[in-house]
């Protein structure tokens, strides 16, 4: 911003701004590849241990820190346990979706057996309703007349 406002007032020239401009411009892309974490090994954990430590010396030895094979068996231990916590998810949501496919199926029954005593209440359905008048048999018909010694 600063670069800009010189620019403008005329108090830098334009090749001089433009180099500060395209070094601003380095220094931000590099700072995406760049790891503020300290060492774990240059920490000093105690304030008063700092005026008894020498520049550039390792404040921890090696044996403090677990070794690799330990945290490449707890990563392998998180990984399986990740796996494991992954098919019991999915093993717990097949049997929620059973479970809502048989609730729908106790409703839908329910709904059927609401409606049939509903049916035999009104005596639309079942041994409640009487049963329908019976028509009578059609009269047999008369024999045809024959004559007599034919």
């Amino acid at each position: 911003m600063q670069v800009m406002r010189l620019l403008v007032s005329q108090q830098i020239d334009h090749k001089t701004a433009s180099l500060l401009l395209y070094a601003l411009q380095t220094a931000s892309n590099n700072l995406r590849l760049t790891n503020f974490k300290p060492d774990s090994r240059d920490v000093i954990l105690n304030v008063r241990d700092v005026a008894d430590t020498v520049l550039d010396e390792r404040v921890w030895e090696e044996e403090d820190f677990p070794k690799e094979e330990d945290e490449e068996e707890a990563q392998a231990e998180a990984e399986a346990a990740a796996r494991e916590a992954a098919v019991r998810n999915e093993r717990d949501r097949k049997r929620r979706e059973k479970i809502k496919a048989e609730l729908a199926d106790v409703e839908r029954l329910t709904n059927a057996q609401h409606a049939l005593n509903h049916l035999k209440s009104v005596g639309q359905f079942g041994p409640y309703a009487p049963p329908p008048p019976k028509r009578p048999a059609p009269a047999p018909a008369p024999p045809a007349a024959t004559p007599k010694g034919a």
